[in-house]
């Protein structure tokens, strides 16, 4: 059996800027989440050209939240948007059984945070785990 725990170590640096986004689709996930495809955050590599997903609060209809979020940023100012990048470091542990083959593996996740100012009810995130240390005989 397998134990899982992930422990969140250090945050490394949180870069915020505004920038100039265009959304080119939207739409809801099977989950009933909102999901969005930009352009203009490039400059985060493959991080900023995948969906961004929003959770929405329960009980609400999706289909609904996209009609008054595409209403919203259809104005002049509704592409401006505040970016927060993050990265953190945590670690994950799994094994001890009988044979005590403990293994402990470092992750960094770097994610990407989206907030409209025409529409700040929902924050857009992306993030991403690469894996940078293994060790065998942690304790």
């Amino acid at each position: 059996m397998k134990k899982f725990m992930a422990v969140l170590v250090l945050a490394f640096t949180t870069q915020a800027f505004a920038a100039d986004i265009d959304v080119k689709q939207v739409k809801c996930s099977l989950f009933g989440n909102m999901k969005i495809k930009v352009a203009g955050l490039e400059s985060h590599g493959r991080l900023g050209k995948g969906y961004l997903k929003a959770n929405l609060p329960m009980r609400k209809d999706c289909n609904a939240v996209v009609v008054d979020f595409i209403e919203a940023i259809s104005t002049e100012e509704g592409n401006s948007a505040d970016v927060d990048m993050t990265t953190s470091t945590y670690t994950r542990r799994s094994g001890g059984g009988r044979d005590n083959d403990r293994v402990c593996e470092t992750y960094e996740r770097k994610t990407v945070n989206v907030k409209f100012s025409a529409y700040p009810a929902l924050t857009f995130k992306r993030s991403q785990d690469k894996l940078i240390d293994v060790d065998h005989h942690c304790f």
